[in-house]
C-alpha cells in the first residue's frame, strides 16, 4: 500500500513504508484511580477508557 507525503518543494511523494513514532504521556500520581476507581497492577487486564457521549 503507498502512502502519500508531501515533500518540502510542496509536491506529494508516495511511500511504501508508514513508520510508528511512540508517544508516552506521563500522567500526574493519582490520575488512574481517579479515572478508574481503582489502583492498576502490571497482573490486570488493559482497560479501555470512555468519553461520557460513549457512555450513554
Amino acid at each position: 500500500m503507498d502512502y502519500a507525503r508531501k515533500a518540502r518543494c510542496g509536491h506529494w511523494e508516495y511511500l511504501e513504508e508508514v513508520y510508528n513514532i511512540p508517544i508516552e504521556i506521563e500522567l500526574p500520581k493519582g490520575t488512574v484511580y481517579k479515572l478508574l476507581g481503582k489502583e492498576l497492577t502490571w497482573d490486570d487486564e488493559p482497560v479501555e477508557l470512555q468519553t461520557e457521549t460513549e457512555k450513554r
